[in-house]
């Protein structure tokens, strides 16, 4: 099976042939390079430029403030049960652990699948990191909202749970493609995972929504970034 980036059927479009190259083995196409790479490039400007704006502007002009203080006035004990069951599945320390297994258990079938799943994970989770130390925006303030965590952190831009989840998700994507089946249900299920963890961020009083909206956008472009370089040095050979 070689697979071949492709704009139009997700991120790859698999193509078995007789030659009985081995799966997880990637080839990649020029042709799709640059129309890929400046998408990502583009997500990756709209995340930082939503940054640049709601921390110059202020949580209280954006209306974000306005919005974390309604959502503390709602909080009900089953929400916030579940809100603190994915703040805990999803920590910092939980999140490596998910990284490592998932890594391996791809790894045990083919290495090189379990590498691209391990870099597509931390990939997008750390250059969050990386941004949050970038604009150092402030958390919401936790008297206001009512937040219901008290995070070690203090900054606040992006969502460092929800990229998580993003990058979560562009793995199991990528993964599923490398294996040539269709990654529909992949979708079905983690973006409505990806929406339940950013609004449990929201209701737990440790995010604004910028930070949440931010994490989708920085993931995506540098999932895509990462397959318009790889396609772009590496056209038509095979890497392995």
């Amino acid at each position: 099976m070689t697979l071949h980036f492709s704009p139009l059927s997700g991120v790859f479009r698999s193509r078995r042939g007789s030659g009985g190259v081995l799966p997880g083995r990637i080839v990649v196409e020029r042709a799709v390079a640059v129309p890929v790479l400046v998408g990502g490039v583009g997500l990756l400007g709209g995340a930082l430029g939503l940054g640049a704006f709601v921390t110059r502007v202020g949580a209280e002009q954006t209306g974000e403030l306005a919005l974390e203080v309604t959502i503390g006035r709602r909080h009900t004990m089953w929400l916030s049960d579940v809100a603190h069951l994915i703040d805990l599945a999803l920590s910092p320390v939980a999140a490596v652990l998910v990284t490592v297994v998932v890594a391996w258990l791809v790894a045990r079938r083919n290495v090189v699948a379990g590498v691209v799943v391990a870099v597509a994970i931390g990939g997008g989770w750390l250059v969050a990191g990386a941004t949050k130390l970038l604009f150092l925006r402030l958390r919401p303030p936790m008297e206001t909202v009512r937040a219901l965590v008290s995070e070690v952190g203090t900054t606040s831009f992006p969502s460092g749970h929800t990229a998580f989840a993003c990058s979560l998700l562009a793995a199991m994507v990528l993964l599923v493609r490398m294996w040539g089946r269709s990654s529909a249900w992949v979708w079905v299920v983690g973006v409505p995972v990806v929406l339940g963890v950013g609004a449990s961020r929201l209701y737990l009083g440790a995010h604004y929504l910028g930070d949440v909206v931010a994490s989708p956008l920085l993931v995506a472009g540098v999932t895509l970034s990462g397959v318009g370089l790889v396609s772009l040095f590496c056209g038509g050979r095979r890497v392995v």
